[in-house]
């Protein structure tokens, strides 16, 4: 025997069934909406933060340029700006290994001192994805390239540029860390050159420019690459980190 329902009280459920489903999708919808809005917030949030360091960056990448005229040799330029020290070091990008255009020999001497696993294989890897026409725009961008792992590409990415040029380095401007590299031994600046292989030698750039700005405790800043022409004239920036 089945029990009659009355139609009113029926639809007085079917109602409250559908004012709480919609409650619910409601709540869900303004939940999401909230969370999108908290996101974008924290979005433009970073980006300002982003921008207002680029600024900076910038103002003292100028700044440390207009300083270091008449003095083009000094690679550590120290300036005050806004009553807050600062240091931008200047390295000619030359003294670094371009993961463009370096020997094989080198890159290869390179990737063994520093532990990668099968340099040969890696660096068949780049030539190949070359030989297509394409070119690296970063250093960072080698590890996508051949795979090579982390712990080897962020030494790497210290002392490798795309913005020489060269076949080899400049030892008169290379990092020590490069020279030591490439010596397979330790020493002063002059003598790790004097045992630099002749076939790993190439001039420096003299107007491109890995710029690195250090806050008054050392912490970077920021980093860029810049050309930088002895008349100081022309000055572009390259790339920035």
């Amino acid at each position: 025997m089945y029990m009659k329902i009355p139609i009113q009280r029926a639809r007085n459920g079917y109602a409250l069934i559908t004012v709480l489903f919609s409650l619910a999708i409601l709540t869900v919808l303004i939940g999401s909406a909230s969370r999108l809005a908290i996101n974008h917030a924290m979005v433009l949030k970073g980006q300002a933060v982003l921008s207002s360091r680029l600024t900076l960056t910038k103002s003292l990448l100028y700044l440390a340029v207009s300083k270091r005229q008449g003095q083009e040799n000094s690679s550590h330029i120290r300036m005050v700006f806004k009553g807050s020290n600062y240091t931008a070091i200047f390295q000619d990008v030359g003294g670094l290994v371009d993961l463009n255009t370096a020997s094989p020999d080198l890159l290869s001497t390179v990737l063994e001192n520093l532990g990668a696993r099968d340099p040969s294989d890696i660096i068949e890897k780049l030539r190949a994805w070359r030989r297509q026409g394409y070119r690296l725009l970063r250093s960072e961008d080698f590890a996508r390239i051949t795979g090579l792992s982390s712990a080897v590409m962020r030494p790497l990415s210290q002392i490798t540029t795309v913005f020489s040029g060269r076949r080899g380095i400049s030892p008169d401007v290379a990092p020590g860390t490069i020279l030591e590299i490439l010596a397979s031994e330790t020493g002063s600046p002059e003598y790790l050159a004097s045992r630099i292989p002749p076939t790993y030698i190439s001039p420096a750039s003299g107007v491109n420019f890995r710029v690195i700005i250090q806050n008054e405790d050392g912490s970077m800043l920021g980093s860029m690459v810049i050309h930088l022409p002895p008349e100081f004239s022309d000055i572009r920036i390259l790339s920035f980190d």
